[in-house]
C-alpha cells in the first residue's frame, strides 16, 4: 500500500519506456510499427507503385513536348516526394469516415484502430510494461533506494511491534549494543531478499493490472485526432527522412533517364 501511494518514488514510467525503446532497443520500436502497420506499410508500397506509374505517364508527355534534360530530375524530385508524402497522409487522413460518390474514405491506420490498440496493447504488456521489467526497474534501477527505503521502515516497525515489552528485558540480557545489532542484521538479512520476494510477486501483478486489456480499452476509446498522435508522434520527425529518400530516389532516377535519352 505504501509503494502503491509513492509509486512516482520507486517507479519513473518516463524513464522506464525511454530505456526500453531507445538506444540498443531501438528495434523493439521497429518491431512495433512493422507488427501493427504491416497493411499500412504495404499500403505506402503499392501507392508508390500505381502514383509513380501514372506521373511517369504525364513525364512522358511532358518529355514529348519539351524534351529537355533537366525536366526528368526534376520532375523524379516531385514525384519522388510526392507520392511518399501522399501514402503517409492516406494512412492518417481524414480522421473521421467520408463517403464519396458511394466510395468509403478514412485514414487506414483510423480505420483498424481497434485491432492496432489490441496489437499495441499486447506488444507494451508484454515486451515494455511486463511486471518482470517493472519490477526490474523498481528493485534495480535508479529509484531502487526509494523502494528499499519503504521496505526497511515497514520492516522496523514490524520488529517494533514484536519486540513489544520484551524490549527492556533483551537490552538488558544482551546489552543495548548487541542488541541493536541484532536488530541490523535482521535489518540487512531482510533486505538482501527484497528481489527474490519481487520475483515471486510477478505473476499476481500481471493479472492484477491487465495492462493488455486496459491499454486496449483506453486506446480503442480515443478521438482519431488523440490516436493519431499516440502512434505518429514516434516517427513523426522521421517522415522527412522518407520524403528526402523518395526525393533522391526520384532525382537519381531522372538522372539516369536523362543520360539515356539525350
Amino acid at each position: 500500500a505504501d509503494i502503491k501511494a509513492n509509486i512516482l518514488l520507486v517507479f519513473d514510467i518516463k524513464s522506464h519506456i525511454l530505456h526500453n525503446l531507445t538506444g540498443k532497443n531501438v528495434k523493439l520500436l521497429v518491431d512495433l510499427f512493422q507488427r501493427v502497420g504491416g497493411p499500412e506499410f504495404r499500403f505506402i508500397e503499392m501507392v508508390g507503385l500505381y502514383l509513380g506509374f501514372m506521373l511517369g505517364i504525364i513525364q512522358m508527355g511532358v518529355w514529348f513536348f519539351y524534351n529537355q534534360a533537366w525536366t526528368l530530375p526534376f520532375i523524379g524530385i516531385v514525384v519522388g516526394y510526392f507520392t511518399n508524402w501522399l501514402a503517409i497522409n492516406m494512412i492518417f487522413r481524414p480522421y473521421r469516415e467520408k463517403s464519396y460518390l458511394g466510395y468509403k474514405d478514412q485514414g487506414l491506420f483510423l480505420k483498424r484502430q481497434n485491432e492496432v490498440a489490441r496489437d499495441y496493447a499486447r506488444f507494451m504488456a508484454t515486451e515494455i510494461l511486463s511486471a518482470r521489467k517493472v519490477l526490474d526497474d523498481i528493485v534495480y534501477g535508479k529509484t531502487a533506494d526509494s523502494m528499499v527505503s519503504i521496505a526497511q521502515k515497514h520492516i522496523i516497525q514490524t520488529m517494533s511491534r514484536v519486540e513489544g515489552i520484551a524490549r527492556p528485558v533483551f537490552s538488558i540480557v544482551l546489552g543495548q549494543e548487541e542488541y541493536e545489532g541484532i536488530k541490523s542484521y535482521i535489518l540487512q538479512k531482510m533486505t538482501a531478499v527484497i528481489p527474490a520476494s519481487a520475483r515471486r510477486a510477478e505473476g499476481y501483478l500481471d493479472k492484477a493490472m491487465d495492462l493488455e486489456k486496459t491499454l486496449g480499452d483506453r486506446m480503442s476509446e480515443m478521438t482519431p485526432e488523440e490516436y493519431e498522435e499516440l502512434l505518429r508522434t514516434a516517427f513523426k520527425e522521421d517522415e522527412v527522412i522518407l520524403f528526402i529518400v523518395g526525393a533522391f530516389l526520384g532525382f537519381m532516377v531522372g538522372l539516369i533517364q536523362a543520360i539515356i535519352f539525350t
